[in-house]
């Protein structure tokens, strides 16, 4: 009798733990550049450097932006938390956690440290100067990775 009592007032306190979760995850952004301008969500969070609370229930796209360097960009997705997860499966033993799963603290970011590295604008050669060059430039971004680049076409 004594177990069952244990078990009964366990589930009762360890269920819907991620209503305990606080709302905010901090996240850790860094850049090459010391200058660059570091945005989130469109709103900027520091230079070079920054540190910022971001809702843990919402995707947070990065960009970071310096005179000089094509602007970079990256995604942090948010998912389903280990508490979240340990609410889904106490849901099959007891109902209480699914009030959990309600919460922002059911979820989390994916990284909370983030590298981001600008690409400088690549200056045209004097020796394109003195030919009909075009100069091509595309700039793509993929989560973490930024790249440029550059061809040249002869026109006859």
């Amino acid at each position: 009798m004594k177990k069952i009592f244990i078990f009964f007032i366990s589930m009762i306190y360890l269920n819907g733990c991620s209503c305990f979760v606080g709302s905010r995850q901090n996240v850790s952004i860094m850049t090459n550049v010391p200058n660059s301008k570091i945005f989130a969500n469109g709103e900027m969070v520091g230079h070079g450097t920054a540190m910022f609370s971001a809702k843990r229930n919402q995707n947070v796209q990065i960009m970071a932006q310096a005179e000089g360097y094509y602007p970079a960009y990256s995604m942090i997705d948010s998912n389903l938390s280990t508490t979240g997860i340990l609410d889904l499966v106490g849901i099959f033993v007891w109902l209480v956690p699914f009030i959990g799963l309600l919460t922002p603290g059911s979820k989390a970011l994916d990284r909370q440290n983030v590298a981001v590295e600008l690409v400088p604008v690549q200056q045209v050669p004097d020796l394109f100067k003195e030919h009909d060059f075009t100069l091509c430039t595309y700039s793509a971004s993929f989560h973490n990775f930024s790249a440029a680049y550059c061809s040249s076409t002869e026109f006859d």
